[in-house]
Parts: C-alpha cells; sequence; structure tokens
C-alpha cells in the first residue's frame, strides 16, 4: 500500500478524526519535533512536552494548514516557539533549571557541529520560507534533489543550487552567532540532527488521543500561538481571529468525558512529569494551573499598563487575549488578580480590562449569578475607587439577571445593602437603577414595588438615570426628593438630557409640575435649551455650536411661553456655552446685548461663569454693564469666589494689574490687591 501523503493524512484527520492517521503523522515528524526541541531545552522532559504541545496545535489548527508549502517547516517552527515558551516559563518558575543536564546527542560529534547544535533552530528560524523549506526537504524527508524536481516541478540542479544556498545562509547564520562550523560538517549535522527519531516512550505519548489533547490545550498556548504565526502567512491573521472567536465553542464540543483519561496521559512527557495534583488547579473549571494563571496575571497586567501609557501593540496582545477566554478563565483571572501582588494603579486598570469583558459584556448563555458572586469578591477587596469600578462594570449583568430572575435579583440587592457592602454614603453606586430597569422589562408594576420600598438616597439613581421609567415619570419622581440638592440635581439631567424636541411650553409645564421657580427654573429652562449632547452622535456637539445655532436656542427661551425666568435662563444657557465654545458664545451675547441690553440676564450670566476661567474673564469685562449697584458687588464677590474665579484671581495677582485697568473696567481694587 502506497504511502499516505501529509495532506491526506491530514484530511483524514480533519474530516473522521482518524487517531490512525494524526499517529502516523506523529510517527512520521516525532523525532524532528523531539530533538529540536530537545536542542532549545537541553532536557529531555521538556523536548518532550514541547513536541507534544506542537502536536497538540497541529490537531487543532490542521484545517488551516492546507496553504502551508512544507509541513515539516512549519512544525519546526511550532515547536521551536514551544521550547522557547517552556523555557521562559522554567526560568521563571523553576530553581532545578539551574543543575540542567546535559542534551542527550550523538557522543562523538565533532567540535564545530557540539558548537552549532545549539543555535541550529534559532539559525533556521530565521531563514526565509523557501530555504527552510528546501533544507526540511533534503535533511528531514531525505528525497534527492531529482526526486524533489520531480514531485515539485523545476529542474533538479535548481533545487540542488538552492540547497547549497540555503545550507551556506544557514552556516553563515550560525558563524555570526559564534559557532564556526565548515559547509560539510553542517551538511553532516542536518542529517543527523534533524532525521533522529525520538525516544520510544515519546513517541508512544506523541501518538497517544490527539482529540483528549486538543481538547486539554490551554488558550494561552492557542492565542500566543496564534499570534506568533501571524509572522507565518499572509492570510494567518484571518485564520487566527476565526481560530479565537471560535475558540470557546470548540473547547465544548470535543471536551467530553471519555476524553478526560487520555488528557492526563498526553500532560505527561515520557513518564517524567508528574499529573498536575488538585492543588495546582484552579477551583472553577479551567485548563491552566495556578502557576500559569499568576504569571498570565502578571503577563496582562503590564501589557494593559503599557497600553495606558501608549503602546498599542502591547494593549492590543492584551485585549485579543482576553477576547479569546472563556468565563471559567475570566472568573479565575479576576480572582487571581486579588491574590497577586500587584501595584493598586495597575490591578484596577487589569481588573477594569477583565470585567469589561466578563460583566460588561457578558455571552447570552452567561452564568449571570456567578458574575455578581465574583464582583462581590472583588468588591469587598478594593478600595471605593475599586467599588465604584466594579459595580459601573456589572451593570448590564444586574440588569439582565433582574430580569431573567427578578425575585432572586431583589433579594441580592436587600442583603448588599444589610450586610453595607452597597453603601451610597461612601461609594457613587448605580446598583438600584440597574436593578430597577432590569425589573422594569420583566414585570413594571414589581418595579414600581421595589422602588416604594427604597429610601431616597436609594431612589435617586433610579430617577436620575431616567432611561428605565421614562423622562416624564423619573421628573415626578425627583420632584418628590426631601433633599432640595438632590431634588434639583436629578432635574437638572432630566431636563438636559430629556426634553429634546419639547416644544417651549411642554417644558414649562414640565417646570412647573416639578415645582421649580426662581434661579432653579432658569437653570432647567437653560439646560433644556443647551440639549443631550450626545443626540448629535458625539460628544463633541456642543463643541462645534455655530453662532447662529446658539442665536436660535436664546429665540427658543424667550418664547412666552417660558414665563418670567426666560430671561435668567438666557444668562445661564450662555454661561454653559462658554464652557464649550466661548469664543461663539461671546459673539451671540454681544449680538444679543447690542439687540436688547436685559439686566436679569447678565446678571444670570455672571452668577453661573465661575466654572470656567475664560468665561470668568469675559465676565469681568462685561462688569460694568451692570446697572444695579446693589447687587453689582455681591455678584463680583460670587464671581471671583467661584473655581474659575480663584484661579483668574491668582494670575492677575501674579502678573499685577495696574489701577488704570481697574478703573477702565469699574472693578473694585480692593478685591484685586
Amino acid at each position: 500500500m502506497t504511502e499516505q501523503s501529509d495532506d491526506e493524512l491530514l484530511q483524514d484527520w480533519c474530516a473522521e478524526g482518524s487517531e490512525r492517521a494524526f499517529a502516523e503523522l506523529a510517527r512520521r515528524y516525532g523525532g524532528l519535533l523531539y530533538h529540536t526541541a530537545l536542542r532549545r531545552t537541553g532536557r529531555s522532559d521538556l523536548a518532550g512536552e514541547a513536541a507534544q504541545g506542537a502536536l497538540l496545535i497541529l490537531a487543532r489548527k490542521a484545517k488551516g494548514l492546507r496553504e502551508v508549502p512544507n509541513l515539516a517547516g512549519w512544525l519546526h517552527r511550532t515547536v521551536c516557539y514551544e521550547a522557547s515558551k517552556l523555557q521562559r516559563r522554567e526560568r521563571r518558575h523553576d530553581a532545578r533549571m539551574k543543575h540542567m543536564p546535559s542534551p542527550d546527542g550523538p557522543e562523538e560529534e565533532t567540535e564545530g557541529w557540539k558548537e552549532a547544535a545549539p543555535l541550529l533552530d534559532q539559525a533556521l528560524d530565521g531563514l526565509p520560507a523557501k530555504d527552510r523549506e528546501v533544507i526540511f526537504l533534503r535533511y528531514f524527508e531525505g528525497l534527492s534533489f531529482e526526486e524533489m524536481a520531480r514531485r515539485f516541478g523545476g529542474e533538479s540542479a535548481t533545487w540542488r543550487q538552492r540547497g547549497s544556498r540555503a545550507v551556506e545562509k544557514l552556516r553563515v547564520r550560525l558563524g555570526k552567532r559564534g559557532a564556526a562550523v565548515s559547509g560539510a560538517v553542517l551538511a553532516s549535522g542536518l542529517g543527523s540532527g534533524l532525521s533522529q527519531a525520538a525516544p520510544a516512550p515519546v513517541l508512544a505519548s506523541l501518538a497517544s488521543s490527539p482529540a483528549a489533547g486538543a481538547a486539554a490545550i490551554s488558550w494561552t498556548t492557542l492565542t500566543s500561538h496564534s499570534l506568533h504565526l501571524m509572522k507565518l502567512h499572509p492570510a494567518t491573521p484571518i485564520l487566527a481571529t476565526l481560530l479565537l472567536a471560535a475558540l470557546p465553542l470548540t473547547l465544548q464540543a470535543i471536551a467530553n468525558a471519555s476524553a478526560r483519561e487520555r488528557v492526563a496521559r498526553l500532560e505527561m512527557v515520557a513518564g517524567d512529569a508528574p499529573p498536575l495534583t488538585a492543588s495546582e488547579t484552579y477551583p472553577v473549571t479551567s485548563n491552566m494551573t495556578v502557576r500559569n494563571k499568576r504569571h498570565d496575571v502578571l503577563w496582562l497586567a503590564d501589557a494593559i499598563e503599557k497600553g495606558s501609557k501608549g503602546s498599542r501593540p502591547d494593549l492590543a496582545k492584551a485585549e485579543r487575549m482576553i477576547q479569546g477566554l472563556s468565563a471559567d478563565e475570566l472568573d479565575g483571572l479576576l480572582r487571581e488578580a486579588i491574590d497577586t501582588e500587584l501595584p493598586s494603579g495597575k490591578r484596577r486598570g487589569l481588573i477594569s480590562k477583565l470585567l469589561l469583558r466578563y460583566a460588561h459584556r457578558p455571552t447570552p448563555d452567561a452564568d449571570l449569578e456567578r458574575i455578581v458572586r465574583t464582583s462581590e469578591y472583588l468588591a469587598d477587596h478594593l478600595g471605593r475607587e475599586g467599588q465604584d469600578m466594579v459595580w459601573g462594570w456589572t451593570a448590564r449583568t444586574l440588569n439582565r439577571w433582574a430580569t431573567a430572575d427578578p425575585q432572586k435579583a431583589m433579594a441580592w440587592y436587600r442583603d448588599q445593602i444589610r450586610c453595607g457592602r452597597l453603601d451610597y454614603t461612601r461609594v457613587n453606586l448605580y446598583t438600584s437603577a440597574d436593578i430597577y430597569a432590569g425589573l422594569m422589562q420583566a414585570d413594571p408594576r414589581l418595579a414600581d414595588e421595589f422602588y416604594a420600598t427604597l429610601p431616597e438616597d436609594q431612589q435617586f439613581p433610579i430617577a436620575n438615570r431616567f432611561n428605565a421609567a421614562g423622562a416624564e415619570k423619573s421628573m415626578e419622581m425627583a420632584a418628590k426628593f426631601d433633599d432640595p440638592e438632590r431634588r434639583q440635581s436629578a432635574l437638572r439631567n432630566i431636563f438636559q438630557y430629556g426634553t429634546k424636541d419639547k416644544e417651549p411650553g411642554e417644558v414649562r409645564a414640565w417646570v412647573d409640575r416639578a415645582g421649580a421657580c426662581g434661579q432653579d427654573a432658569a437653570e432647567l429652562l437653560g439646560l433644556s435649551a443647551a440639549g443631550d449632547p450626545y443626540t448629535e452622535g458625539v460628544v463633541s456637539h456642543l463643541i462645534k455650536m455655530k453662532t447662529e445655532e446658539i442665536a436660535e436656542r436664546i429665540a427658543w427661551l424667550q418664547d412666552p411661553a417660558m414665563g418670567e425666568e426666560s430671561a435668567a435662563a438666557v444668562g445661564f444657557f450662555l454661561a454653559e456655552m462658554m464652557k464649550s465654545v466661548p469664543e461663539n458664545a461671546g459673539k451671540a451675547l454681544d449680538a444679543e446685548w447690542e439687540r436688547n441690553p436685559d439686566q436679569q440676564m447678565l446678571e444670570s450670566y455672571m452668577r453661573n461663569a465661575g466654572s470656567s476661567a475664560r468665561a470668568v474673564v469675559d465676565a469681568l469685562d462685561r462688569y460694568r454693564y451692570l446697572s444695579n449697584t446693589a447687587t453689582r458687588e455681591e455678584i463680583l464677590r460670587e464671581l471671583l469666589s467661584s473655581p474659575g474665579g480663584q484661579e483668574v484671581l491668582a494670575k492677575m495677582r501674579e502678573r499685577g494689574i495696574s489701577q488704570e485697568d481697574l478703573d477702565e473696567a469699574q472693578l473694585p481694587a480692593e478685591l484685586f490687591r
């Protein structure tokens, strides 16, 4: 019977899951993988583990390897990568590496080959793909140049020339690494080094049950290897992306009970490496060891921190890795992030990214209660800022949980209040609003009953975040608050973001129903004119508001239906515009003052201009236009005591201001000395 080609064996494995076909591939390439890894690591146990890892990756990626021109070359690079990864792991965690045994190789080698052998695989990995291909065809598969010509086309002389050039390039690369070796010695070493068979126990281990091994392989191995292989082939990024996206489903499909016994065998290398003990594994279902988990936490924390400082490649790598994690792995890493010693800022950055994937964007089949319990654990171990972050990212999960299981979600919330975990006096929380929004989708009547049982500080987030109840109902909720600051704060939010496209008369009616009057009413009307900056698509909407648009909104506020606070509302609105478009707002104010020099408008503008230094400077320039001598100094003192006023006053005192300038602006000198 004719020996099957690599392509045929891979096809049998992909189509039928043929363990016979995979065992043949393991037998065919086991020697190459084992001895390549052995040269890199110098240890037979690590060599076997690296060889096994390479074959497990082959089992996973077999469907995408038809574009790879030479399987031997692909496997060589893969096992080099696996061996390097194991070396890094051992250097970090295994003090016994200091006593690393000598490689198990032939005893009688020339001095030149002894120097070159440890550097061979790194040098091979650096060669162009076509050069690696011809070396493996010649020295691993043992093809003559004539056979290459017959199999792949072309002239035998051309293949011979390619082979000679490839070996010479390899010799030069080795020389640059300090291993001077002749072409003859190198050719001899390649013939023996690439074609050695693996020890029988290792070969048996490699050939056993690839399906179980494919199920057991960790996400870190697959993700890291996918990123590494993006350098190999133009199509590889697409394949890698598809692999990562399909990873959780693939794991579920092939990780079954009948494979678990064989997984244990695959995780032992030639009988030398002991199986993992219970203490080394996750408390949840996961294929990562505690040691790997700790390493992944440290790596991710470093990458995310570098990303926060401007390193986009590091941040992209971290985000791709997190995207490929299962729910179990995310849960385990979040808990490990608490147990691992990290600076507080780095820990918060890591937890924020993990929670974004785990709790803020949960999968449709996610265990919602488990996510909430993990958030409890995180909140218990983080400070005030951390709790705000944790419950903020968990909002969507709480919303969905309250919809799916209203009674359990409400009971959980009340328990959290009783035990003090949710403390609205210390942390800016919106958890009650998250539960309420979920209840509204499940049963609006139940949501209203829940709201009625809450004290005012817990009702505030629901009214303030008015999306669930609607703007009008939320306005009525806020109007009933006893605390005037809390009431006005919620109403401010509702009028700015919830009155879009309403007529002046409708907005005024809302103001009256809310019980607002005087400056409070003017503030609500002005915010309604400012509108929701997000409704135009981006926050920059207000920054781009033109002078003509500001004038149109002033005219809207001057509608007779707006009532007696209309002029004060215009002043408040212009002070708001000075924060984002000071130049355009200044022009609009000049035009309005020239058309209608309203003292009430100017007083309101100056009373509300204190949040911006730019607005304070503009207001000081208009101070002389205030005609009411009884209130003008009071307004000025109020303006200068504001944050923007204090900033301006400090700069004026630092630079010095002349009496002439003060006189021209009609400003009292005693307030500026």
